[in-house]
């Protein structure tokens, strides 16, 4: 319960549209094998007819939520996100851009696993093809997936730099530098940006 409380609205969204994308593709697929039991029971002659709407709008539902999580998110957080000991910001920014790159590699982890048999020798390329079609717009997505990322990188790590030099932080271990007018962290000993030396008050008689 406290970890919900400490949730920013991007995070409640997010599981919102999880929940939605989520009942929509149970609802899609699971009264369909439903319906085919009772078929194979002989409950029903038949299955029954649908509109066959409703799967590629949870598929699509899935796909938005996908997008929010990984390409927005971050880009959003990344100028809100408040730090602690735990989180720094070298730390939260290996974590964005994990997260940027996420689908590339899940698509590619696909990709991958799904050409198994093939480099088994079990299936025949155009056999496998014909078996799984939908794994051609997987591979075709590939450079796609690529684009949001190499696009959002550079924003994603400006932003929680310049939010790290507005908390008082180091941009790399995350020392919270009040009080301290060295031009270095004294914690890791990386370059500050935020400090004026000629702000400090020094004056040359």
């Amino acid at each position: 319960m406290r970890v919900a409380q400490r949730w920013r609205w991007y995070t409640w969204i997010t599981m919102g549209f999880w929940g939605l994308s989520s009942t929509a593709l149970s609802w899609a697929l699971a009264r369909p094998l439903v319906e085919s039991f009772g078929v194979l029971l002989g409950n029903t002659p038949t299955m029954p007819s649908r509109p066959g709407g409703m799967l590629p709008l949870a598929a699509g539902l899935a796909m938005f939520t996908l997008v929010w999580q990984h390409y927005l998110v971050p880009f959003i957080a990344s100028s809100e996100i408040r730090f602690k000991d735990a989180r720094t910001p070298r730390m939260m920014l290996r974590n964005f851009w994990v997260s940027l790159w996420m689908p590339f590699i899940v698509a590619m982890i696909i990709s991958i696993t799904n050409f198994i048999p093939v480099y088994l020798g079990r299936f025949s390329l155009n056999r496998w093809l014909e078996i799984q079609p939908w794994i051609l717009f997987v591979i075709g997505a590939l450079p796609f997936l690529m684009i949001p990322p190499l696009v959002l990188m550079w924003p994603v790590r400006k932003r929680l730099l310049h939010n790290a030099r507005q908390q008082q932080r180091c941009c790399e271990c995350g020392y919270h530098l009040l009080g301290v007018w060295s031009s270095q962290c004294p914690e890791c000993g990386s370059p500050r940006f935020d400090v004026a030396m000629e702000t400090q008050g020094e004056v040359v008689e």
